[in-house]
């Protein structure tokens, strides 16, 4: 299907519908059909470059935002994540750069077939003709 929302919707009503059966319990399948639902819009496979790149910006965000010190009398906590060192800071944001470029292309229907970077092409040698998974030979 190409609308990956009524993918998931029906996804998710086949989750409620089946663990009402299991269970006969309205709320139950009820909370089963939502997380169903919620699982497989995420897991869009349009969306994946996209995703890298939360995971790989979430690094970059938690040195600003995840530092937590607590000053008292005789203790002294600091809880967070470490700071990360250039090269690591440069690798990640390079690497986010290019997933929002990949993404941008998914999207945009630019990554068809095989990929952008990969080109197919037709194997002829005299007669005999293949598309590199079977070979045709002509013996006039």
């Amino acid at each position: 299907m190409k609308n990956w929302i009524i993918t998931a919707l029906i996804s998710g009503i086949i989750g409620g519908v089946l663990t009402y059966i299991i269970t006969r319990d309205t709320l139950t399948s009820s909370i089963a059909s939502i997380l169903v639902f919620i699982i497989i819009v995420l897991n869009n496979p349009k969306t994946r470059y996209l995703k890298a790149f939360y995971i790989v910006t979430f690094p970059l965000l938690s040195t600003i935002y995840f530092i937590i010190e607590s000053k008292t009398d005789n203790f002294n906590i600091e809880a967070g994540l470490k700071q990360l060192d250039k090269i690591t800071v440069l690798t990640l944001g390079i690497i986010a750069i290019v997933c929002l470029i990949l993404d941008y292309l998914e999207r945009n229907d630019k990554l068809k077939g095989r990929g952008a970077f990969i080109s197919k092409k037709s194997n002829t040698i005299g007669d005999i003709k293949g598309d590199n998974n079977k070979v045709m030979q002509n013996n006039d």
